[in-house]
């Protein structure tokens, strides 16, 4: 009887860790699946080439319904037909839904090839380091239309060939962090949604130009680096280092002109003329900030003419 005992509860542990095994380990695909990735566990992962032209069809097709889900794709994945995204998640009642892209997606199709596609009744997360290019109209990189407050982040490359959004919000509350390394070719659109915050983390060295759309409601966007912004619709901003060097080739083209003038100023000639040449150079660095390499030549001449009238004398400064 003890025996029988002891295999009862080998057997138990033997069929827990079997159990445990099965759900708490990531579906891969083994490349098999090179026409649609269905994953049928809550993490699932891809980095084999996917390329499908079923129309309405995802090539990364998650339809987990509950739980927590996380995807995450390396790999690269391509779609032909209309209304195909290359991954999509399409739900309810997931508690969070993470999508993480550092590989390669292209749609071609119209209405819905989405790159990244996320409905959820729950707020969503997608990541992206990787390169998503749509070229379809009506067919965003990035389109999440879950619950409100989900975060979308980018370090990667979108772009959307058709002047379409490279980023569609379809809820309220969605924060949008643009990071270093961000490639962006489209719009970023929140539609008739509001409270959307658009958080530029670009690095102090970078200059950018970036306009928002919104049917009614505006987005709050802010420069993590402290530079200041033209209006709360628009982000424009030059790096320190690009500052830096504009206002030191401003000082070498006109210090020659201000020195020749103070030299002269107690000039009572008529007429003056005086050669002028100056060189400046300085190293790259980049510590809190870059600073490009630089290297000035400044060659010329200055001529002043005193021009009478019966009632004023005026300077005429020619270089």
């Amino acid at each position: 009887m003890k025996l029988i005992k002891q295999l009862n509860f080998l057997i138990f542990i033997f069929i827990f860790l079997i159990s445990h095994f099965k759900t708490s380990h990531a579906q891969v695909n083994t490349c098999a699946d090179t026409l649609r990735f269905v994953p049928t566990q809550n993490t699932s992962s891809n980095s084999c080439l996917i390329s499908t032209n079923q129309f309405t069809i995802a090539a990364y097709d998650i339809f987990i319904p509950t739980g927590t889900v996380s995807a995450t794709n390396t790999g690269t994945i391509t779609t032909a037909a209309d209304g195909s995204p290359a991954i999509s998640y399409n739900g309810l009642n997931a508690t969070l839904v993470t999508i993480n892209n550092s590989g390669t997606l292209t749609t071609t199709g119209i209405q819905g090839s989405h790159g990244i596609a996320l409905t959820n009744g729950n707020p969503g997360i997608i990541i992206n380091s990787g390169t998503i290019t749509t070229s379809g109209i009506e067919s965003s990189a990035i389109s999440y239309s879950g619950a409100d407050g989900g975060t979308i982040t980018n370090s990667g490359t979108l772009s959307s060939l058709t002047s379409q959004q490279a980023i569609s919000v379809g809820a309220n509350n969605v924060i949008v962090n643009i990071n270093k390394g961000s490639i962006i070719t489209g719009d970023i659109n929140q539609g008739n949604r509001t409270g959307g915050t658009i958080n530029f983390n670009l690095g102090a060295s970078k200059s950018y130009a970036y306009k928002t759309t919104s049917t009614i409601g505006t987005w709050n966007v802010n420069d993590l680096n402290n530079r200041p912004l033209v209006n709360a619709q628009s982000a424009f901003a030059i790096n320190i280092g690009s500052m830096e060097t504009a206002g030191e080739n401003l000082y070498q083209k006109t210090a020659n002109i201000t020195d020749a003038v103070d030299r002269n100023v107690k000039n009572n000639k008529d007429t003056w003329v005086e050669p002028y040449y100056s060189e400046s150079t300085r190293d790259s660095e980049e510590i809190l900030h870059k600073l490009d390499n630089l290297k000035t030549t400044n060659r010329g001449l200055m001529l002043d003419l005193k021009l009478k009238t019966a009632q004023h004398l005026y300077k005429l400064f020619l270089t």
